[in-house]
């Protein structure tokens, strides 16, 4: 097995219990069958009321790209009953919601998609069109949805009309002849086999994701938001026949372009085939750089490097075309625009002089065989605000002593102390602001340094100290200080989450601190009392996280909140208000919010509170729980596209995102 473990700008490090806040959770959500389980008999339902299905033949398929699996109903005979539990019974409003890919037409006979049948209410499909009937063939609406392609769509019943929703979109409405819902007596089922005529011609194929009934009506906005987010989830699930697509990323500090090139529409390629990637200049009609390809990957992308350094900045256009051996064209041409500044960002501009170890640490002072003085001094340049780690090694015998000190020259305040009878090399991290600092060093006796090294590192942190021990993953706790400190783990972090302390943890937490490391304390967004009412934006989360003991207690650093995703929308403007609150509050200056989150570039509310959370210089801790991957390919697929594709995501829509970025990993054993 490959593990698909990495980094990008810092680290979460998880013990053996999960905390996960389910959509589902809403109790406004009766059935949930998002399919993630995994093929088996059992569909799951993922909200609290146990509406799981039995499976009669349909197939899980993988969507590839850490999209997540969906089901497919193959042939005319595949379904799920998920019986007729209690909370399905609904009589006054309702809605339903699903992903839906209609994958055939049919000439004859109607199919159930969601629902428990005419008597009761149901969404069906008969070609070309959905119908949505509440109490009986009478009381319907019907709305074209065309096969071959993932539509969203969206069916809602309020007592006095129904109405439904395509694409985010609200496409048809009818009134009512009814004010509730008849009960009736039949099951829930998703793609029943035939609700309507003697035969289904020719069998009904389809494919089914993220399948929703709501005891409530969603609204128009709360339907489009979904369709959002769903609808960038599923691009690119299928390449169009023909079509290559090409994205470019630029990397100011080498002066490289960087062109994803994705041949997946030109597949099945013959042999001989190649690809020719060109930048031009449009307006003196020049190609200033060209690259050719004649190997294409399993993983259906390659890339084309272009250096900038004698590129001008100005507008330019990226074309890729493929050719057989023959020289004849395959496909159509592809093409993309492409701006270049030329400029380098203020964090890259302040970079300067220090060497780049990798994508996380930058080398500011690398010293071997420092001078033997009883004192002297070193400058280095701290790129942004963060944390540095600083390293000394000397042999001390006796009564000698070696003493490190940051930006003072008080002994008692060294970072860093040697003396005999301790380890040779020793280590420490302090989170100090952009700008020049000074490292002051004292040799008493004979001793003397033999090597000092200074680095920018990323935050690196640990959640959580008190957390409850998992029923169903193998546990080592209690997760206590002394746990952590007996493992190694406390000398390889700089930042701890808490969600209690214990009494014992008391004398670590002091060393912790003069550490110059930080505290965090813990609490979920849905903590908050009231939740399900907030509709719009009010001061509720600005008075519950500043009164949190992360807020209020001057040894801890803020709060982490769990946990931003799409789900729970209508909670947005009052987070937002929340955090711009404490943002301005005099009172909490110096004060962090940790949000952990979920794809936050795709819907307007979710892009208002990360600006809000990046204005306001708190941090982002985006959830990635990568489980193993069987061979070394899908591991750096995974890596690939859960990793760098979703930070290039946020880079585009915030391109100060990554200053402010933290990725939260889990570590899973899945086979």
């Amino acid at each position: 097995m490959y593990k698909t473990t990495g980094l990008i700008v810092g680290l979460v490090m998880l013990p053996a219990f999960i905390h996960i806040c389910w959509a589902d959770q809403d109790p406004e959500v009766v059935a949930y069958y998002s399919f993630e389980e995994g093929p088996g008999e059992t569909v799951k339902d993922w909200s609290d009321n146990g509406n799981d299905g039995e499976n009669h033949g349909a197939q899980y398929v993988d969507l590839g790209e850490g999209r997540g699996l969906v089901l497919r109903f193959g042939d005319g005979e595949a379904y799920v009953d998920c019986g007729n539990g209690p909370s399905l019974n609904l009589t006054e409003v309702i809605t339903i919601e699903l992903w839906l890919n209609i994958e055939s037409t049919q000439t004859s006979g109607e199919v159930g998609l969601v629902g428990k049948g005419f008597s009761s209410y149901v969404l069906s499909y008969y070609t070309p069109n959905c119908w949505w009937y509440i109490n009986g063939t009478g009381n319907c609406l019907s709305v074209p949805l065309y096969p071959d392609s993932w539509h969203h769509v969206a069916t809602t019943f309020d007592g006095k009309a129904l109405k439904t929703y395509v694409d985010g979109k609200l496409v048809g409405t009818r009134a009512s002849k009814y004010n509730n819902i008849n009960t009736g007596d039949g099951d829930f089922y998703l793609r029943y086999p035939l609700l309507y005529g003697d035969k289904v011609e020719p069998p009904f194929k389809c494919m089914m994701d993220d399948v929703r009934v709501y005891n409530r009506v969603l609204t128009p906005e709360e339907v489009l938001s979904h369709y959002e987010e769903g609808r960038y989830k599923r691009e690119g699930t299928a390449p169009v026949p023909g079509q290559m697509t090409l994205t470019p990323h630029i990397y100011p500090a080498p002066a490289k372009l960087r062109v994803e090139v994705n041949f997946a529409g030109l597949r099945p390629m013959a042999v001989g085939t190649t690809v020719t990637v060109q930048l031009s200049d449009p307006v003196a009609q020049e190609v200033v750089g060209q690259y050719r390809n004649a190997e294409f990957p399993q993983s259906d992308t390659f890339d084309a490097v272009f250096s900038l350094s004698e590129v001008s900045p100005g507008d330019y256009q990226i074309r890729a075309v493929a050719r057989d051996r023959n020289g004849a064209k395959v496909g159509s041409l592809a093409s993309e625009a492409v701006h270049l500044t030329g400029e380098k960002p203020a964090w890259l501009q302040a970079d300067k002089g220090v060497k780049v170890l990798n994508n996380l640490v930058v080398e500011l002072l690398n010293v071997q065989s420092p001078p033997r003085q009883r004192h002297y001094q070193y400058r280095v340049t701290n790129p942004r605000d963060g944390w540095l780690f600083i390293c000394s090694t000397a042999e001390v015998e006796g009564a000698d002593r070696v003493s490190v000190v940051i930006d003072g020259t008080d002994k008692e305040e060294a970072v860093l102390v040697h003396e005999s009878g301790q380890s040779a090399t020793l280590e420490a991290m302090h989170h100090l602001p952009a700008g020049e600092h000074t490292l002051q060093v004292y040799c008493e006796g004979a001793a003397s340094p033999s090597s000092l090294i200074v680095r920018a590192i990323p935050e690196i942190l640990y959640t959580a100290v008190g957390a409850t021990p998992s029923s169903w993953l193998t546990s080592y706790g209690p997760y206590n200080m002394e746990y952590l400190a007996n493992i190694g783990m406390l000398d390889n972090l700089n930042v701890l989450v808490t969600r209690q302390e214990f009494s014992e943890d008391a004398p670590y937490i002091e060393k912790w601190l003069k550490q110059g490391k930080k505290l965090l304390d813990y609490t979920c967004m849905l903590a908050i009392p009231g939740w399900e009412q907030l509709k719009t934006a009010d001061d509720s989360y600005y008075k519950h996280w500043s009164a949190l003991k992360g807020m209020q207690d001057p040894r801890y650093a803020g709060i982490i909140i769990d946990e931003f995703t799409a789900n729970y929308m209508h909670l947005y403007p009052s987070q937002i208000q929340g955090v711009r609150q404490i943002s301005h509050n005099p009172q909490f200056a110096g004060k962090l919010l940790y949000g952990y989150s979920l794809d936050l570039y795709i819907t307007g509310s979710q892009r208002a509170f990360v600006r809000a959370i990046l204005d306001g210089g708190h941090k982002l801790v985006e959830e990635k729980y990568l489980a193993e991957r069987p061979t070394e390919a899908a591991a750096r697929k995974c890596l690939e596209t859960e990793l760098k594709q979703n930070m290039l995501k946020y880079q585009k829509a915030f391109p100060d995102s990554q200053e402010h970025m933290i990725v939260c990993f889990g570590y899973f054993t899945a086979p």
